[in-house]
């Protein structure tokens, strides 16, 4: 029984140390950066920042994603699917 209870209580730290390695928002803003790449577009620290607004939290901060990313010159359909894997 202990070491049952041993395997269970290793297995626990392992799965709940990998679930801080990296944040959903986190996650999601790299998925957005990795969208935009896959797509040609060079990622620098202005699109990170457009990225990262888009995390969730509502409407506003995926609008906001959007009008920056097409400001930089990023196609509008692009923006919508970056932003929305920002958001996720």
């Amino acid at each position: 029984m202990k070491r049952v209870l041993a395997g269970f209580v290793g297995t626990a730290a392992l799965v709940g140390g990998m679930l801080t390695l990296a944040s959903p928002a986190q996650a999601s803003t790299n998925d957005c950066e990795g969208f935009l790449r896959n797509h040609g577009y060079v990622v620098k620290s202005k699109v990170r920042l457009a990225c990262k607004k888009g995390e969730p939290g509502g409407g506003i901060p995926k609008m906001l994603c959007r009008i920056e990313l097409k400001d930089l010159g990023v196609k509008k359909r692009h923006a919508e699917l970056a932003c929305d894997l920002a958001s996720a």
